[in-house]
């Protein structure tokens, strides 16, 4: 023990492991400081990466509420404690849990925050994403409701909208309108040099979706037709990133 008067260390020369332990009581004593600063120097440190699956990690984990063995007087005062159990750790996040020894685990929980700092940012990433395609398909249900409503003065009308999103680089969605009394049609997409790339049957009547994967496509622009009952409805265009 180096009791100077600056930075004061307790140290072993045979273990990296210091207990405070209440041997009259058999257990673990309570440490009770204004804050617990942990070394974390890049100095220190090697092979040094970005935790991936963090989310699927803390997922895993199960938070409980507890009390010590020698807490039972406490449960009628609603006493507890919470957090993990550490043969439940070991099995997700081996590498922070240790067993002493007198064979009992312990979890180093602050190593599970560099986890669930990961695991938020993998959250917040994908609830970035949700809000873009709720704003996307927003937008397409605005616009297709906004192209019927104007369809409307003639039922018997076929019409081809325009491809939405365009450019696209995943995949994009062809809308049209067929009247109830057509008995087939097609979506069939050309390259600019007027040959058939693909064709697509259109199933049902009224407002229909088919999707169109940017897989099946090179990069490019592209002609699209809507054929109902053999006639040429319309073509448009659509690019291909």
């Amino acid at each position: 023990m180096d009791i100077s008067a600056q930075d004061p260390r307790i140290w072993s020369h045979s273990t990296d492991r210091i207990v405070f332990f209440n041997t009259e009581r058999a257990r673990f004593n309570t440490i009770q400081v204004a804050s617990v600063v942990q070394s974390s120097d890049v100095k220190y440190k090697k092979n040094i990466e970005t935790i991936n699956s963090s989310l699927e990690t803390i997922r895993q984990l199960r938070g409980t509420s507890f009390l010590w063995t020698y807490q039972d007087e406490l449960k009628s005062a609603g006493l507890g404690n919470y957090g993990f159990i550490a043969q439940e750790v070991e099995q997700v996040i081996p590498e922070i849990v240790s067993t002493d020894s007198l064979g009992y685990k312990g979890v180093d929980y602050s190593a599970i925050i560099p986890i669930a700092v990961e695991a938020i940012k993998e959250l917040s990433q994908m609830v970035e994403e949700q809000a873009k395609e709720i704003e996307v398909l927003k937008a397409q249900n605005n616009g297709i409701a906004t192209r019927v409503s104007s369809a409307e003065i003639d039922d018997d009308k076929a019409i081809l909208f325009s491809n939405i999103p365009n450019p696209f680089g995943d995949k994009t969605e062809i809308s049209c309108y067929l009247p109830n009394s057509s008995k087939s049609a097609f979506l069939i997409i050309y390259d600019l040099n007027g040959n058939q790339v693909n064709r697509m049957t259109v199933k049902g009547t009224g407002n229909v979706k088919v999707t169109v994967p940017a897989s099946d496509l090179k990069s490019g622009m592209y002609l699209y037709s809507l054929i109902v009952d053999g006639k040429e409805i319309d073509t448009k265009r659509m690019i291909v990133l």
